[in-house]
């Protein structure tokens, strides 16, 4: 996942207007695609140095498994990561591919307990 900067039209004048794009690269057999998953707009607000910093948290908030070392990003990042987040999930089509599977819903009232554990491995390593 990664954010392309886009100049989508210039003025006679010679002004340049910018576009930025949440865009997701997949290998499609021997070619690789890229499919625009959110338009960002022309008044993105983040610095471009912490664009990829973005990405990787937006990837954590959407991966169903959790991560052992929180990523240290600034907290206007973390704002702007949540609320892309939720657009995406919003958007339940676009999060599937993006997390690596489907979203469901569980009743949690439903779960059964088969070979609980106390500790697990994750908070060992913790």
């Amino acid at each position: 996942m990664f954010i392309r900067r886009t100049r989508t039209r210039t003025t006679g004048d010679g002004t340049a207007y910018f576009s930025h794009r949440l865009v997701r690269s997949r290998r499609d057999g021997d070619t690789v695609r890229q499919q625009t998953l959110l338009n960002l707009g022309s008044d993105f607000a983040v610095d471009r140095q912490h664009w990829r910093v973005l990405c990787d948290r937006i990837s954590q908030l959407l991966s169903p498994q959790t991560t052992m070392l929180p990523l240290a990003c600034p907290e206007a990042v973390e704002r702007e990561a949540h609320r892309i987040a939720a657009q995406l999930v919003g958007r339940s089509a676009d999060v599937s591919d993006t997390a690596g599977g489907a979203m469901h819903s569980v009743d949690v009232a439903s779960l059964e307990m088969v070979r609980p554990r106390s500790v697990g491995v994750e908070h060992v390593g913790l």
